[in-house]
């Protein structure tokens, strides 16, 4: 087998690894940096959270300027832990970019690799702790990534 220099004959310019949160596993993060840095490729992270995230002190008499409020806040503390992640690691030859969509996971993840044209997204593969999403969830979002994206899409699991 013949060694590969960073960014020498194979096509991995852009990784997008999909993140989630509170217990993302750090093995997806730990592979696209890896990646990343032998190819010398782009690095995308990207967390995708309900069209309205609602804390637990939300009141229905919250005005729509209030739910843009929770909105702007969840999207600054997810960019905040994503660039607190990264930075736990050693550094890329290129700044990673962090993304924080709202909406279907599966939609905005795909969306999320279109704009820099991923070559590959890594994502996890979670267990939900409900009974009756255990076992449709996570594999219904990475089987929905795997068929609408247009690059590969590794998975692993906890």
């Amino acid at each position: 087998m013949t060694s590969v220099e960073p960014g020498e004959g194979v096509g991995v310019k852009s990784v997008l690894v999909a993140l989630d949160f509170p217990e993302a596993s750090r093995e997806p993060l730990r592979l696209a940096l890896a990646i990343a840095r032998h190819y010398g490729a782009e690095f995308h992270l990207v967390h995708v959270l309900p069209i309205t995230p609602i804390p637990e002190s939300f009141h229905w008499s919250s005005t729509t300027g209030g739910v843009m409020q929770m909105r702007d806040k969840a999207r600054l503390d997810i960019l905040m832990r994503l660039e607190e992640l990264a930075l736990r690691n050693p550094p890329l030859t290129v700044k990673p970019e962090f993304m924080v969509k709202f909406g279907e996971p599966s939609e905005q993840m795909v969306q999320a690799a279109r704009a820099p044209k991923a070559d590959v997204i890594i994502m996890d593969l979670n267990r939900s702790t409900h009974i009756h999403t255990a076992s449709h969830i996570p594999w219904t979002t990475a089987y929905e990534v795997a068929c609408a994206a247009g690059c590969p899409v590794l998975t692993m699991r906890r």
